[in-house]
């Protein structure tokens, strides 16, 4: 039989701890205490409880300091709080939260509310318990595999400057310049590391600038270093994938008096993917930088990298680098191997059609006719000389490139999100079939007016 969850539940007023007791007794085991030396004393006592519901006003010792002395314990600091208050002041949550405590319950109390709140928190903290024994689990079984540094050789890396195999990141989640937790400091390190695992692998250095100086972890505001690393953990488990963590190890060390983290990652046997905001993206190292790969760039990098042929050797940095498409100047450069097929008529025609280039010209040709036969007639109604009218049709002829043109920049967009290869974007075909159809267009509408203003 499963042991129930412990609750305790702290409340100077007896009358609400019996109600709190006969709403948690069918799922859980309850402690009571009625002030706040009683009820650190049972947050010690074994076995410890799960969760702590704590009153806030309380004679003598106040929940507050209660809270304050259960996180300042290693012993206590784990367990999570969640104060229950007839206060709703936002100033007084936010003291509460500034404590550590993790959520809020308000006075009258609400069965399915409190209920729920348990529920979800208990989950998280198991969660939580679950990560950190796995994480010690993977740095144990990876002992023989991963570099014990020590402070010279990270000075020494340090010293060298970021390279294909090594970066510096400042924070894990700080937005130095904003001042303020960032979404994008998180995934430009997730990014790094998902580099390192789809090449050669590779060390990254958290706590340390771009110039190589050990700015130290105390940015990111996490309350101890295990905590940071657990949040470092979750984010790989999140958005790179749980499978991949023996390949990475993460340490904290001392620099120049400042405590870094280093992450250092072998290469992996499969594709790694990062998944977030709904985008699946695959990234690899370039010389000094990650850059995100394109779909056929993609298959492309992965058939050379990932094959399961045993007989292929391990690719080196140099061949690495090449399929890691290196840029000259900025320009995009499609991943295309030596004897690989060229697209066929078929491939180009389904293309056009996804690049609306067929579609517009087809509207537009529709709509220039409907003109041409409406400004006949109004020239033979006004005797306009026929130079007029075939200045006013060409020209409106001519926007038809515009047209295209406008088109083919709007599906820019589709096409780095679909993967359409790059050499189509700059197709001479495409610009012919333009101008070709331009030309169709010029030629048949002059044509069809010349009778008519003869």
């Amino acid at each position: 039989m499963v042991d129930k969850p412990i609750v305790l539940a702290v409340d100077d007023t007896p009358a609400n701890l019996d109600l709190l007791h006969g709403i948690l007794r069918t799922d859980y085991k309850v402690k009571i205490a009625t002030n706040g030396p009683k009820a650190l004393e049972l947050a010690l006592m074994e076995p410890q409880p799960d969760i702590i519901l704590l009153d806030v006003m309380m004679p003598g010792m106040s929940g507050y300091e209660v809270c304050r002395r259960l996180k300042s314990e290693a012993a206590t600091e784990a367990i999570p709080v969640i104060f229950v208050t007839a206060k709703t002041e936002v100033e007084d949550e936010q003291q509460g939260l500034q404590l550590g405590a993790i959520d809020y319950v308000t006075k009258p109390f609400h069965e399915e509310i409190v209920l729920a709140r348990l529920k979800t928190h208990l989950t998280n903290s198991q969660r939580t318990r679950e990560l950190l024994e796995e994480n010690q689990k993977l740095l144990s079984s990876s002992e023989n595999v991963f570099s014990d540094f020590t402070e010279d050789e990270l000075n020494s890396l340090m010293v060298s400057g970021e390279g294909h195999r090594l970066e510096f990141k400042s924070t894990l989640r700080w937005n130095l310049h904003a001042d303020r937790t960032d979404k994008k400091i998180e995934n430009s390190c997730l990014k790094t590391v998902a580099g390192y695992l789809n090449a050669q692998g590779g060390i990254l250095l958290i706590g340390v600038s771009d110039e190589g100086q050990a700015l130290g972890l105390h940015h990111d505001g996490f309350k101890s270093e295990d905590r940071m690393v657990l949040h470092w953990v979750n984010l790989i488990k999140s958005y790179l994938g749980a499978e991949f963590m023996h390949y990475i190890q993460t340490t904290a060390h001392t620099v120049n008096n400042e405590r870094i983290l280093a992450v250092e990652c072998q290469a992996a046997g499969k594709p790694v993917f990062m998944s977030r905001d709904n985008e699946e993206v695959f990234f690899v190292r370039m010389t000094n930088t990650t850059q995100a790969l394109k779909t056929r760039e993609v298959i492309a990098y992965i058939e050379q990298r990932f094959s399961e042929r045993h007989d292929k050797p391990m690719l080196s940095d140099e061949q690495s680098d090449s399929i890691d498409l290196t840029r000259e100047a900025g320009e995009p450069t499609p991943l295309r191997q030596p004897g690989e097929d060229q697209p066929g008529i078929t491939d180009w025609f389904h293309q056009l059609q996804q690049r609306r280039v067929i579609r517009t010209g087809v509207i537009y040709v529709a709509i220039a006719w409907s003109f041409t036969e409406i400004s006949t007639t109004v020239a033979a109604a006004l005797d306009a000389p026929g130079w007029l009218l075939r200045s006013l049709v060409l020209s409106f002829v001519g926007g038809f490139p515009v047209a295209i043109l406008m088109s083919w920049l709007y599906d820019l967009r589709v096409t780095r999100t679909e993967g359409t290869p790059t050499s189509f974007r700059n197709s001479p075909l495409l610009k012919v079939i333009a101008i070709v159809i331009l030309a169709m267009a010029t030629v048949g509408l002059y044509i069809l007016i010349g009778p008519s203003q003869g």
